[in-house]
């Protein structure tokens, strides 16, 4: 695994890309070693193990706010708000208050009021 080098000269957004990139290969490194101890270990066939890691990995989201542009992107692609909630992996109650502080304004198709922050 690589390190992670920060310098005084690197942006804020080489940064944050320099993270998330060092974020992803880590993920990756752990869901290899979880496939590989379920294979030594409980003698799981590697091909259910994967996929059940993959599984299991495709329900969580990383540790990090959403972003404002991740949700008005799942706003255009979705009509209701547990379907966004859903896609962007987080409870309807926490997309709310992502909503409200961003002030963006949306309108479920279900209910006669829009949510409005």
């Amino acid at each position: 695994m690589n390190e992670l080098i920060f310098t005084s000269d690197m942006s804020t957004d080489d940064k944050l890309l320099a993270l998330a990139i060092a974020m992803n290969q880590l993920r990756q490194t752990v869901k290899e070693m979880w496939i590989q101890k379920g294979v030594e270990e409980q003698q799981i066939p590697e091909p259910i193990m994967t996929s059940a890691v993959e599984t299991h990995y495709k329900k969580r989201r990383i540790g990090r706010p959403l972003l404002e542009g991740e949700i008005k992107d799942a706003m255009n692609k979705f009509k209701t708000m547990i379907a966004v909630a859903d896609y962007l992996c987080v409870h309807p109650e926490t997309l709310k208050k992502y909503v409200k502080l961003y002030g963006l304004t949306w309108k479920p198709t279900r209910g006669s009021k829009p949510f409005k922050p």
